[in-house]
């Protein structure tokens, strides 16, 4: 697959034949650019080993292996509506889910939410309405649960979502463990994130939520 830049913080990854396609929409994890002051050199979803190790490329080859067309998909770094989910930020991501092709949307976002009382609740609302959006233009939508877990916040993800049409991916108690993380890092925040094995377990429950919906 070839990979090109087609706006600030979204990257498209082409297939050979384009078919189904599938906007990744979420922070680090999804995908981050090199990143030198941390020890970041990937240009992928942190904190991968490699590029075909993120959870992004490997749901892809998941789908295609079980005999989906070739997809072609796309990965968007939201991180800032995730610290500022001001009806401003809510737009510029929305505007960025609607003016793809994509028939698929998933959303992982919230671990970067701020601590400060009433922020959780200002996002999940924008949350909220980049679902009835997608689900407004017959996009499918799968929300995924919090990398850092946290059982009230999940809840709260997987009710917005399921309400307003969506697929609720659980991450299952293995990714909690610190075989899921990268501890090979220095740097603690980057050591925080998925290694290859936490990757594949995303992967895994986001294939599984995205077959779910499909079939409905």
């Amino acid at each position: 697959m070839r990979k090109k830049a087609v706006g600030l913080g979204l990257w498209l990854c082409v297939g050979l034949a384009q078919a189904d396609g599938i906007l990744f929409v979420g922070n680090s994890i999804t995908h981050h650019v090199p990143s030198p002051s941390v020890g970041w050199t990937g240009d992928w979803g942190m904190a991968a080993s490699s590029r075909s190790s993120d959870y992004v490329h490997m749901t892809v080859r998941k789908l295609e292996g079980s005999g989906q067309a070739r997809i072609s998909f796309e990965s968007l770094n939201a991180s800032n509506f995730e610290k500022d989910p001001s009806p401003l930020n809510a737009d510029s991501v929305w505007k960025k889910i609607d003016a793809s092709a994509a028939d698929r949307v998933v959303l992982f976002l919230g671990d970067n939410v701020k601590a400060e009382p009433g922020a959780w609740a200002q996002f999940v609302s924008a949350y909220e309405s980049l679902i009835t959006r997608a689900r407004g233009k017959g996009k499918q939508v799968v929300c995924v649960s919090l990398w850092w877990s946290a059982e009230t916040r999940n809840a709260d993800l997987k009710r917005l979502c399921e309400a307003n049409g969506g697929t609720f991916a659980l991450l299952p108690p293995e990714s909690q463990s610190a075989q899921a993380r990268a501890p090979g890092h220095a740097n603690k925040g980057v050591a925080s994130h998925p290694g290859d094995q936490g990757m594949r377990l995303i992967a895994d429950a986001v294939y599984t939520a995205l077959e779910q919906g499909r079939k409905r």
